[in-house]
């Protein structure tokens, strides 16, 4: 069942030519393998907004690899300042690896609720973007005290690939809670882990999600290229 709004929000208008949005987003860095390298769905997830006119705050965690930026492709970054990492990999100790999940669950909506609401009032933003599970919870709760639209960008799930295992199911409450808290729209894009149907099973209405599909930057990948070449660098 889904939660309905308790608070009444201000709709975007279609006229808007240029929007400010702010985006909590809990990484560090916006390419999944380095600047430049790896996935690229993080990347023009906060580039799109400035390319297309509109004005973008991003708070996110300080900074690992780029501490010190503060302008990204028109984008204007808010650093949090923690060094700690809120999207840990996996370890060697699968116990130790959840806790280092729960400790970090636990204190991104500690640092980023608070700080997210103190700068979306000198903003004042039009939309609240929660990128991935962690920007979820924590861009409703801005978004709501803004009495503005929240937005929910996430980059793939896990969900169902655990889906008949009610044990691995509970461990993975980061990538269900998305799904659980209200949100004017959802945005994901298909890389393989079938994040639309996880969406629908868990009371998402397909009118309020938008699906990306996967596609290739022909830039970087044509039929002439060397496939060998390209095997041996990566």
């Amino acid at each position: 069942m889904r939660v309905p709004f308790s608070v009444s929000i201000t709709p975007l208008s279609r006229a808007c030519a240029r929007l400010s949005v702010l985006a909590l987003y809990p990484w560090h860095e916006f390419w999944s393998m380095g600047e430049g390298s790896g996935a690229p769905s993080f990347h023009l997830s906060v580039t799109s907004f400035p390319r297309h006119g509109h004005d973008l705050h991003v708070l996110m965690p300080g900074g690992i690899v780029v501490s010190n930026l503060r302008d990204y492709h028109g984008a204007t970054i808010h650093r949090l300042a923690t060094g700690v990492d809120f999207m840990p990999e996996c370890g060697r100790s699968k116990l130790v690896h959840h806790l280092r999940i729960l400790r970090a669950f636990v204190y991104w909506y500690l640092r980023a609720i608070p700080a997210g609401i103190a700068l979306a009032r000198k903003i004042r933003p039009d939309v609240v973007f929660g990128m991935g599970s962690l920007g979820s919870v924590a861009g409703y709760v801005v978004a709501r005290a803004m009495r503005v639209p929240n937005v929910t960008r996430l980059f793939g799930s896990e969900i169902m690939q655990v889906m008949g295992n009610p044990f691995k199911l509970v461990l993975r409450y980061r990538d269900i809670i998305p799904y659980a808290v209200p949100a004017s729209y959802y945005i994901m894009h298909n890389d393989g882990s079938g994040a639309d149907r996880a969406a629908l099973k868990y009371g998402v209405q397909r009118d309020r999600m938008f699906y990306l599909p996967n596609g290739i930057d022909k830039r970087l990948f044509t039929r002439e290229r060397d496939c060998a070449v390209l095997t041996r660098r990566f």
